[in-house]
């Protein structure tokens, strides 16, 4: 059968998409980052990232076994009407192959709505900068140190020859008070402060990031969101009076193909109505970019305060008992929006 390129679907699949991530990192990092870092990065820690966020990955199969996988999405960086390759990964005995020539080649054809691609790489890793030189790829002078691997990387851009494409135009909703736009970089800070709030870890400790860089890995995947239908598609929520990140909204897929609301306004300014305000803004926007009529509202019974906002906001209960919330039997409150 040879080797093939397809779609992330199976378990072992992303088990051997995880390997190749453990694997590749310690075949090629040695002497680029910090020892440390490689220490702490086990294969256990990637099979975790891997089973949480398998979208938008191509894997290839070299004869069922995965040798390498190319990662995309929309700009993690503040560059309009661009993508992103997030990440490109081969095992050492394919170098030489072609085969991280096909995962590149493979990766820019699901990024074509783009006009141009960027991606980031250790400044020091020479092989790479070359690799993706040979691919089209110019560095742009960016450049950025991450601590947690104490290292920098340099920005390299592909521009899409002689083409002419349709740009995704940027998500923003203005309410009265609020901005509500797309997620950046240099929001980490902020996302990991506004998530330490005691109703986070209380009703949805899944999104309590417990350290800036944390934050900033989880913002880089909600940032690859952008552009498409998949979701979770998850906004920040900024003051007029001020540009403060107060939190953020979001409308994330159901397993039965409906999607739920999500809001989060940090303790210090709750009791203002910003939540409400934000979700009444963001509904029909996005009910018209999915072109759905339905959405859901999911809390547990107990939290008065979110069951308040989506009375205010149009939800009507439809059912209320012990369900399943975030892997555990709870008392579960379930309500529904339907569009005017």
């Amino acid at each position: 059968m040879g080797m093939i390129i397809k779609k992330l679907e199976t378990d072992d699949e992303i088990r051997g998409k995880a390997y190749v991530h453990w694997q590749s990192w310690h075949e090629a990092y040695p002497g680029l980052v910090s020892p440390g870092y490689l220490e702490k990065l086990t294969l256990e820690k990637c099979e975790k990232m891997a089973f949480t966020w398998p979208q938008n990955t191509l894997v290839a199969v070299d004869e069922g076994r995965v040798a390498g996988f190319v990662c995309w999405g929309s700009c993690r960086e503040d560059l309009p009407e661009t993508g992103e390759i997030i990440a490109i990964y081969i095992l050492a005995e394919y170098y030489g192959t072609g085969l991280g020539r096909r995962l590149m080649e493979a990766g820019l054809e699901q990024l074509t709505e783009y006009p141009r691609v960027c991606l980031w790489v250790l400044k020091e890793n020479r092989r790479a900068v070359r690799f993706y030189e040979k691919c089209g790829y110019r560095a742009d002078g960016e450049e950025k140190y991450l601590p947690s691997v104490e290292a920098a990387e340099i920005r390299m851009v592909w521009e899409r020859p002689q083409k002419e494409q349709k740009g995704r135009k940027q998500m923003r909703i203005d309410t009265e008070r609020l901005v509500i736009t797309e997620f950046t970089p240099d929001m980490a800070q902020a996302v990991h402060e506004n998530s330490l709030d005691e109703d986070n870890r209380r009703f949805v400790p899944d999104e309590v990031f417990e350290t800036v860089d944390e934050a900033r890995e989880v913002i880089g995947f909600l940032m690859s969101r952008y552009g498409g239908t998949e979701g979770p598609l998850t906004y920040p929520v900024i003051t007029k009076a001020g540009g403060e990140n107060i939190g953020y909204v979001q409308i994330v897929p159901l397993e039965d193909g409906t999607w739920e609301i999500g809001y989060h306004i940090a303790k210090r300014c709750t009791g203002n109505g910003y939540a409400t305000e934000a979700v009444r803004a963001f509904l029909p926007v996005m009910a018209e970019t999915l072109g759905i009529g339905t959405v859901y509202g999911i809390c547990l019974t107990e939290n008065a305060a979110s069951r308040h906002v989506l009375d205010k906001c149009g939800f009507t209960p439809e059912s209320e008992g012990t369900g399943d919330y975030q892997g555990e039997q709870r008392e579960v409150y379930k309500s529904v929006w339907r569009k005017a």
